[in-house]
């Protein structure tokens, strides 16, 4: 069945199951037969995007795949990775991520083996109550060949199979959700055994919720209140099963009011609520949900023209951002009065934070951006002052297209060259959550994966704590800061909290690049591609290495054999030198030029091989690349036709038609087996007309055979090795070596077939056999003369030099 009927019967049938199922029919998206390959690096993962809406109660993925080619074609497995937010993750093994990168993803499902058998039925991946956004699939073939290599065979040789896979997704959602509003009571009638959903939209900044039910009314005499509260953010509560984002309240052992806090919600999003009434009869309540919020730093800020030290927080909750300078941006001391402090007026009461928006100043380039503090549209510099004990927490925005592809990078440092000389040590905690205020009421926490922890007694002040984030997924970051102060006791041995009298300043740096800061290390290349729409930074690795930034070196070549393999491949160019001082001697100096030139850009065209560690660009690489296999498709052009028994006007011809030719068809496809055999052919079949002429004429076999014991055969057998090992032999694990093999042979193979010497006298080459010039001359004796009879037939005669004048 085709794959583009295969989402149409699908459709056909869920639909109809939505309408007997009570829910709504919201969504369709699919693609139509979408090409994948094989997985050698994130360049190959082929990448869908799909939207779920609000209020979606289940969104059902299905995925089939299908090959297009002859019967001879395999079926392969094809994996697809699900991925909410940002781009699936090929493996997250820690081999294969470079050092101090986060792996955990808010929700990402693999399925390996979706298999591309005319017989096997479409893969379905249920979701229930999903998180409503963007979801991404990616897509590609996995590797079943038990680690051997293929060959680098030539297209033309090679089964013309393509894998494809469609993938659709549908989402259903249940209308009528009823809303209710935050900080205020909402009076709610339950009735026997029943409930209801109910929704309320949870503002940016909050960081808990309390839910209390203050007023519960059972319509019979029942003292407890009968009721069970579930409540998630963004979709609807699981009531069966275990869920880590739905919480349970249970009042049915608990007194009125019946309250329960929740720390790090999602933020800026719906909070749903199931109200269940477990007994047998009607239920008024009233109940309230109240929203913390983290007062804002970036609103009506009181500024200070120079910092104030010590800064105590028990009265008020102080952050201090420094103005950007040219000069230095993180050098900076807390006694210069030309800074400014921008001071919060917060009464530091329980539960009370401070948050703050980091600017985004766009960079040069795809997936380039800076963080920094702003205050009032002014961009600020990355030294923020901390009050010691106190809840801040920074924020920024993390786009769906533009930033998704590329890899965010955070650092922290406590500048402690610039803070006055204290006699206990200081660390910072610092939390990265995504769509979540990282607090709770004793301050900054989070799991440790997500926490870096810079403290003042590592020894050297100049090292940094980093978080590396690969594909960040899009939505709102948060980021909270706490610092603390302990000192070592020696008695125990141990360290204890001590009571902090100073702030702490902290080097601050946020910034989204592509691939591991720009780069790839020594062993890749940072690349750009897309996929559809999306677009992503990758890194290219080489000489065996592997990984995210190429830092896996399970299968990487040692240093010393990559430089081998560099210099096999341009040294072996150097057996071009005795066919060229061969033809220069010959006087055949076009061909001459032409191997030159060949050795001379091959040389330097491996040299300048992208995918290995030893590299140097004469020129561009794509001009390199043509000048190479110009130069090696004329080299085998004018030797075969030298070799042909022609007049110089004929061969000065082909000479110039073969350099047009060929020049067409290397520009066309320089990769293609026509663009070397064409010439080949038309070369050859010009030169074995010729011998056949001569063979014809002369009624004898030409060349003669010692010509081809000796020279024809031996410089054709080199050719034809050479040949099959570059269309046959060749692995990108051998390929130093065969190639190397290959300039060898088809360099060494010119020595043999140049026809001899040029003659001084005559305007044509000289003969294969050396048995007759370029005038036929039969002498015919006479009586007082020699008569020389050329074979024109024109007689001309010269006085015998032996008569008696």
């Amino acid at each position: 069945m085709d794959a583009d009927v295969v989402p149409i019967i699908f459709i056909w049938v869920l639909q109809n199951v939505a309408r007997t199922s009570g829910y709504t029919f919201v969504d369709t998206t699919w693609t139509t037969g979408l090409e994948v390959s094989e997985y050698e690096s994130y360049k190959n993962m082929r990448l869908f995007k799909f939207e779920v809406p609000d209020d979606t109660v289940r969104a059902v993925f299905s995925m089939k795949a299908i090959v297009k080619g002859n019967d001879r074609c395999p079926n392969r497995k094809i994996s697809v990775n699900i991925q909410e937010g940002g781009y699936p993750l090929h493996n997250t093994s820690s081999d294969i991520f470079p050092d101090k990168f986060y792996l955990n993803r808010s929700m990402s499902i693999s399925l390996p083996g979706i298999s591309t058998d005319a017989h096997s039925t479409s893969t379905e991946l249920y979701l229930s109550v999903p998180k409503p956004g963007s979801y991404f699939a990616g897509a590609f073939i996995s590797e079943d060949k038990d680690g051997k290599s293929d060959g680098i065979t030539q297209k033309e040789f090679k089964e013309v199979c393509h894998y494809f896979i469609t993938i659709t997704m549908l989402s259903y959602t249940k209308q009528g959700t009823q809303q209710m509003a935050t900080s205020q009571n909402n009076a709610v009638q339950l009735g026997p055994h029943g409930g209801g959903m109910y929704r309320m939209f949870m503002p940016n900044d909050v960081w808990r919720y309390v839910i209390s039910i203050n007023k519960c009314v059972v319509h019979t005499n029942l003292s407890q209140c009968p009721v069970v509260l579930y409540t998630r953010s963004a979709s609807f509560p699981v009531l069966r099963g275990r869920d880590k984002d739905t919480h349970l309240m249970n009042c049915t052992d608990a007194g009125i009011p019946c309250r329960s806090t929740v720390h790090s919600p999602l933020a800026g999003t719906w909070l749903y609520l199931y109200i269940n009434n477990t007994y047998n009869a009607t239920v008024d309540l009233i109940l309230s949900v109240l929203p913390d919020e983290c007062l804002s730093i970036n609103s009506a800020p009181q500024r200070r023209s120079q910092l104030q030290s010590p800064i105590s927080s028990d009265s008020q909750v102080t952050v201090t951002v420094f103005p950007m300078n040219e000069d230095s941006q993180t050098n900076r001391t807390a006694a210069n009065t030309t800074e400014t402090q921008v001071l919060y007026n917060v009464t530091n009461q329980e539960g009370k934070c401070a948050i703050g928006t980091l600017g985004r100043f766009q960079g040069p380039g795809d997936f380039r951006a800076q963080f920094w503090p702003h205050v009032e549209d002014v961009a600020l510099a990355s030294t923020v002052v901390i009050p010691v004990g106190s809840k801040v927490v920074w924020s920024y925005e993390i786009l769906p297209q533009s930033d998704a592809g590329g890899t965010l990078h955070i650092s922290v440092h406590i500048n402690s060259s610039s803070m006055p000389i204290k006699p206990y040590n200081t660390s910072v905690k610092v939390c990265i959550m995504r769509g979540r205020l990282p607090l709770d009421d004793t301050g900054v926490t989070c799991p440790d994966t997500n926490m870096l922890s810079p403290n003042t007694s590592d020894g050297d002040s100049s090292e940094s704590e980093d978080l590396y984030i690969p594909y960040p997924e899009s939505g709102r970051w948060y980021m909270g800061l706490q610092a603390l102060c302990y000192e070592f006791d020696a008695l125990s041995n141990q360290t204890k909290p001590v009571l902090c009298t100073n702030y702490t300043l902290l080097d601050l740096h946020v910034s989204l690049s592509p691939c591991v800061d720009g780069e790839c290390g020594k062993y890749g290349e940072c690349r750009a591609y897309s996929s559809g729409m999306n677009i992503y930074s990758t890194c290219v690795c080489f000489t065996g290495y592997h990984g995210y930034g190429c830092t896996d070196t399970s299968q990487a070549l040692p240093e010393s054999v990559q430089l081998l393999q560099t210099m096999l491949l341009t040294l072996s160019n150097l057996f071009f030198i005795p066919g060229i001082v061969l033809a220069i001697y010959r006087r055949f100096y076009v061909e001459a030029f032409v191997y030159a030139f060949n050795m001379f850009f091959s040389t330097f065209y491996h040299a300048c091989d992208r995918n290995r560690l030893y590299t140097w660009c004469l020129m561009k690489y794509d001009t390199l690349s043509f000048c190479d296999f110009y130069g090696s498709i004329m080299s085998f052009w004018v030797t075969i036709i030298i070799m042909a028994r022609l007049p110089d006007e004929a061969k000065w011809f082909l000479h110039m038609l073969g350099a047009l030719g060929i020049s067409i068809g290397v520009e066309y496809d320089r990769y293609s087996l026509p663009a070397f055999i064409v010439p080949f052919a038309i070369a050859a079949v010009v030169t074995f007309g010729s011998w056949m002429y001569q063979c014809r004429k002369r009624r004898s076999c030409y060349p003669s055979k010692k010509r081809w014991l000796c020279y024809l055969l031996p410089g054709i057998l080199l050719a034809g090795i050479g040949l099959c090992v570059f269309a046959f032999a060749e692995t990108d694990e051998n390929y130093a070596y065969t190639h190397s093999v290959w300039h060898f042979t088809i360099a060494s193979s010119v020595f043999f077939l140049l026809p001899p010497r040029r003659r001084k006298s005559g305007m044509e080459y000289a003969s294969f056999d050396n048995t007759t010039s370029s005038l036929d001359v039969t002498t015919v004796p006479t009586s007082s003369h020699l008569v020389m009879v050329p074979s024109d037939g024109i007689v001309q005669s010269q006085p015998d030099t032996n008569s008696i004048i």
